[in-house]
């Protein structure tokens, strides 16, 4: 059944194309039908624990297995959530911005294509396969952010494209070290067969390298904000929410399974370094933005730093039982809390430039009282950023600061207070806007109430997803056993 995840947007992408007038009908019912069927995968992990399929029934090593385990059927949520959210919102938007008519009738195939791929990559579970995955995903994306009609995006696109398939060789490259080295590429077999030395080092080495590159770690950070500033609204939220977790997520996966017998304090400490880095240069750079839009893209820039913080993390922790280790869903909580957020002050923006027809932060003097559901998503998806005690980024970075407590790496836990005062700097620098009177005469689109409620919710979504602690910890208990 988990396959259906996958072939279930392939096939209604390929139906678009052949139906182009029914592209909004087809991609609304697909994603309709898509949150429902994840919803019953992920209730059925959660309650009769881990899920298996084999393609084609044959077993690994010479099969490919599909699995869903609690960080798989958590991240499989968040596309639910924000994917399902975004669909709606997106024929909305298309229909009232300046965009060619085509460009709706474009966006639905590559967004499902990225959708399916996605879910692929997080049930997964050979490292060949999740390469194949992550070049298809990547291939949508590129073709998303050039629905854009300016020639600066295309030229964006290019960037992307050239910087994250030189990450993509990397990645490939290491796979290639492992398979000759011990033969298989299914991650639990692997995680059997594999012994310190060179061959494992090279391979986890090139393969982080890469996937830091996709995931735009600073300082391989340059062709995010770019890409994702100037994409259509719609665009903008899914790479920004969305598509760098993926990236993120294999990392996880791999060091979880691998990092063990490759593992240094000296690699913790350089990962660590340029979390820092991300999290200093993103929000200096986002704290210079005139628009909001990229604004909101170098916010991602430094967000991704916290994300690594998971490594330190792990590496420090003394973690051992059953129980998820604090750092490992600490992590993977903020990631989706942050993809909350993001989404949300994207889809925020996008109301700005369809109501003033500028993302300028001046333009959104007096939103409070012209646009006062849309100011009020920004700054809740705002503080959701920051993460304040009860919200889902306040939970994991409360999770990340146990795992970094004492021990060899104990000392950056105050850079979580430090990084929080940075992140809410910005927000600030952001949302001040929104009281300060509008001056001149005000030109104004109206939008919509019910398009102006999706950031809302949203943003509301990730302020309370802190509640639900003890549920997502259980969620992320339920571990994958082998490979059948």
């Amino acid at each position: 059944m988990i396959s259906v995840l996958i072939v279930l947007p392939l096939t209604a992408a390929f139906l678009v194309f052949l139906w182009p007038r029914q592209a909004t009908f087809i991609g609304l019912s697909a994603s309709a039908a898509t949150v429902i069927l994840t919803a019953i995968c992920v209730t059925s992990v959660y309650l009769s624990g881990p899920m298996h399929t084999l393609l084609g029934g044959w077993s690994p090593p010479l099969g490919i297995r599909l699995a869903i385990d609690g960080l798989s059927a958590l991240m499989l949520s968040m596309m639910a959530l924000v994917g399902g959210l975004l669909s709606l919102f997106a024929p909305g938007y298309f229909k009232r911005s300046h965009d060619k008519p085509a460009t709706i009738t474009l966006f639905w195939p590559l967004w499902l294509l990225l959708w399916g791929t996605l879910n692929g990559l997080f049930m997964a579970a050979d490292i060949f396969t999740l390469y194949v995955l992550m070049e298809i995903s990547l291939l949508a994306a590129v073709a998303l952010v050039t629905l854009s009609p300016s020639q600066v995006a295309t030229m964006a696109a290019l960037r992307y494209l050239l910087v994250t398939t030189t990450g993509s060789l990397l990645y490939l490259m290491g796979v290639a070290i492992l398979y000759d080295a011990y033969g298989v590429l299914d991650m639990v077999l692997l995680a059997e067969e594999v012994q310190s030395g060179w061959a494992l080092t090279t391979a986890l080495l090139l393969m982080t390298i890469g996937l830091m590159t996709k995931a735009a770690l600073f300082p391989l950070h340059f062709w995010l904000p770019p890409a994702h500033a100037l994409s259509p609204v719609p665009v903008s939220a899914i790479l920004s929410a969305l598509f760098v977790k993926g990236a993120f997520y294999l990392l996880l996966r791999l060091w979880s399974a691998l990092g063990e017998q490759a593992a240094s304090a000296e690699f913790s400490l350089v990962i660590a370094m340029l979390a820092v880095a991300a999290i200093v240069w993103g929000s200096v750079q986002a704290l210079r933005q005139r628009h909001l839009k990229m604004l909101i893209a170098y916010s991602t820039v430094a967000q991704v730093g916290f994300f690594f913080l998971a490594f330190p993390a792990l590496a420090n922790s003394h973690h051992t039982g059953p129980d998820i280790d604090p750092g490992l869903a600490g992590s993977a909580i903020q990631v989706v809390a942050h993809a909350l957020a993001k989404a949300s002050l994207f889809l925020a923006a996008g109301i700005l430039l369809l109501a003033r027809h500028s993302d300028r932060l001046s333009a959104m003097r007096g939103m409070a009282r012209s646009l006062p559901v849309t100011a009020a998503a920004l700054a809740l998806a705002g503080l959701g950023l920051y993460g304040p005690p009860g919200s889902g980024a306040g939970l994991g970075k409360s999770l990340l600061g146990q795992a970094l407590h004492g021990g060899e790496h104990g000392w950056w836990e105050p850079l979580l207070t430090f990084a929080g005062l940075l992140t809410i700097t910005y927000v600030l620098s952001m949302l001040r806007y929104i009281v300060l009177p509008y001056r001149g005469s005000l030109t104004m689109t109206p939008v919509s109430l019910w398009l102006q409620a999706i950031p809302l919710v949203l943003a509301l979504c990730g302020l309370g997803l802190g509640w639900f602690e003890p549920l997502l910890i259980e969620l992320l208990q339920v571990q994958s056993g082998g490979t059948e």
